[in-house]
C-alpha cells in the first residue's frame, strides 16, 4: 500500500513479496549485526504474522514491519519464513482523498475516503495489510470490517485504545467522506468495504 499526497511520491504501488514469519523471529539491524525486536507467530490482534520484504541478500531478507515503526527496515533470517507474493495493492491519494485498489498494476476500484484530521494526519510512506479484522468486535464506530496497516500514528492521541496503528474502516457518517476526520485512519463506505 501506498499512502501519498502533495509533495509526496506518486510511484505506483507494486505488490512486494510477503514473509510469513513461522516462529519467533529476530529482526537484526542489518544481516548478521544486534537484534533491534524480535517477530512472533502471531500479530496482537491474532492474524498470522507476515513482513513486507524489501530486499534480499543471501540467506537474509530485508523487511519493513509495524514493529520497526513507520519508514524503517530490519533484517530476518530467510529461513524463519514461508514466502508469498500478492499481486493485489492499495494506494491511497490523501490531498485527493481516495483509495485505488489494484491488481497486478492496473486499477480495479476506486472511491472516496475520509483521512486524518490537522492534528493527526494519515502517515504517508509504503505499508501493507496486517489484519483483516471484523469491525464490531472492536465497536460500532468501525462499521463491518477493518483492514490494519502497518502504519503507526506518530501523534499522541489521548484515549486512544490501540497501539497507534492505522487502519482502513467504515465510517459515522458519510458526511465525513473527502473530510480530515479521523485520527490517521482511512475511512470508506460499508459498500466500498465489501466490494
Amino acid at each position: 500500500m501506498v499512502a501519498s499526497g502533495p509533495g509526496h511520491s506518486a510511484t505506483a504501488a507494486r505488490p512486494a513479496p510477503v514473509a510469513r514469519i513461522r516462529q519467533e523471529a529476530a529482526v537484526a539491524s542489518r544481516p548478521r549485526g544486534s537484534v533491534v525486536t524480535t517477530l512472533g507467530a502471531r500479530t496482537p490482534y491474532g492474524s498470522p504474522q507476515t513482513a513486507a520484504v524489501v530486499a534480499r541478500r543471501g540467506g537474509w531478507l530485508e523487511v519493513e514491519s509495524p514493529e520497526l515503526g513507520n519508514g524503517r527496515v530490519g533484517w530476518i533470517r530467510a529461513s524463519q519464513v514461508s514466502m508469498s507474493a500478492t499481486r493485489f495493492a492499495l494506494r491511497a491519494d490523501i490531498g485527493k482523498r481516495t483509495l485505488q485498489v489494484r491488481f497486478g498494476g492496473h486499477v480495479v476500484r476506486a472511491f472516496p475516503i475520509a483521512v486524518g484530521r490537522a492534528a493527526t494526519p494519515t502517515p504517508r510512506g509504503r505499508f501493507f495489510v496486517t489484519d483483516k479484522l471484523p469491525g464490531p468486535r472492536y465497536g460500532a464506530v468501525f462499521g463491518c470490517c477493518i483492514l490494519a496497516i502497518s502504519a503507526i500514528q506518530p501523534k499522541s492521541v489521548t484515549g486512544w485504545r490501540t497501539d497507534g496503528r492505522v487502519a482502513i474502516h467504515g465510517l459515522i457518517s458519510d458526511r465525513q467522506l473527502g473530510t480530515g476526520a479521523s485520527y490517521g485512519c482511512m475511512l470508506a463506505r460499508e459498500a466500498d468495504l465489501h466490494g
